[in-house]
């Protein structure tokens, strides 16, 4: 079989090619890809539950941050955040009625999990509006309940306990709701 004096060239480097592919000894390819080999940037998840710290209870709608990523805890206190790079990095989560939690932490390459404890916020909540019904009523003191507390039955988030040490305001004047008179016709 002979092959024509065209075809021996490309032929050649093909195996050429072939044989460096393989690992061939003789083959020195480090002229072909210059510069270093990219290195993979490790990549971390954090999972875990934002709790009370007293009775272990799950905090629902807290702000979990972390290396530019953020998530709200769901009803069960739950929360996942993607994309991290694994090294050290600010855990941050914040949460009405609680105390701000921030850590350093340390992040592996891969799944990491991580429960966060926040304590209840002893500076107390501020709320402000005015107490309406079918009379106002004047210096009125309003209770909101609804924390969660250890060993104890959480009141219902929407229950207010009011207490005042004043009857209501008289009720207002309302106009005479007879017809006008009208003047007689003679």
């Amino acid at each position: 079989m002979s092959i024509s004096r065209g075809l021996a060239a490309p032929i050649g480097a093909l195996l050429w090619l072939l044989a460096a592919g393989c690992g061939h000894p003789k083959v020195d390819t480090s002229e072909w890809f210059p510069g270093p080999t990219p290195t993979p940037i490790p990549k971390a998840t954090l999972e875990g539950q934002v709790l009370a710290v007293n009775g272990n209870n799950p905090i629902t709608g807290a702000n979990v941050k972390c290396q530019e990523q953020a998530d709200v805890s769901d009803e069960e206190g739950w929360f996942y955040l993607d994309n991290l790079g694994a090294g050290s990095g600010t855990l941050t989560a914040e949460r009405s009625g609680f105390e701000s939690y921030s850590k350093t932490i340390t992040l592996a390459d891969g799944v990491n999990e991580m429960n966060i404890e926040m304590s209840q916020s002893t500076s107390g909540t501020n709320v402000s509006g005015t107490v309406t019904g079918f009379y106002p009523w004047e210096n009125a003191t309003v209770t909101i309940a609804g924390a969660h507390r250890s060993g104890q039955t959480p009141v219902p988030k929407d229950w207010a306990i009011f207490n005042t040490s004043q009857p209501p305001l008289a009720p207002p004047a309302f106009p005479d709701p007879s017809p006008p008179s009208l003047p007689s016709r003679q």
